[in-house]
């Protein structure tokens, strides 16, 4: 899938150990997908020893920075791995 953004930049990167052979990622990311429209996005990513990675990119949740921060912080304290990012994120979504 592609997305094209006039800009696009990390705001936070926490990484943490996830077994013995692998390190997990997540970034905020403020995107402005068009002119005059900033959104915010999560990318989760999982990087193993052996050089394998998977990654998963959610644009646009949200326009408002903090209600962004939140997600991303809720993330973290449960570790999403990057095939359930868009699961949770819709459930965080719905509680709204």
């Amino acid at each position: 899938m592609s997305h094209d953004f006039i800009d696009a930049y990390v705001i936070s990167t926490h990484s943490m150990a996830f077994l013995s052979d692998a390190v997990l990622y997540y970034e905020l990311i403020r995107e402005v997908p068009s002119p005059g429209r900033t959104a915010y996005g999560i990318l989760s990513r999982i990087t193993y020893t052996n050089g394998k990675r998977e990654e998963y990119l959610v644009h646009d949740i949200t326009d408002d920075r903090d209600k962004a921060e939140e997600f991303y912080y809720k993330i973290l304290s449960g570790t999403v791995t990057p095939c359930t990012l868009t699961d949770i994120l819709s459930d965080l979504l719905a509680e709204e």
